[in-house]
């Protein structure tokens, strides 16, 4: 079995077992883009909850709407 076989078969396990909802996914890839810029500025990191609270409706207007 090759290793790209492997990463495939995982990947496909993973999204299965995934018990976040598309949003929660979609929310935290953008969270952990938001920490990068942030880092790369020099500014101070929002935790995952500040981060949602304070992004709710730029989150909502932007989850793809092929994931619903």
């Amino acid at each position: 079995m090759t290793t790209k076989h492997l990463d495939n078969e995982i990947e496909e396990m993973l999204k299965v077992t995934d018990p976040r909802s598309p949003f929660d996914v979609f929310a935290h890839e953008m969270w952990l883009e938001n920490c990068r810029e942030r880092e790369t500025f020099g500014d101070p990191l929002l935790s995952y909850d500040e981060y949602i609270e304070k992004n709710r409706k730029f989150l909502l207007d932007n989850l793809p709407k092929d994931v619903l």
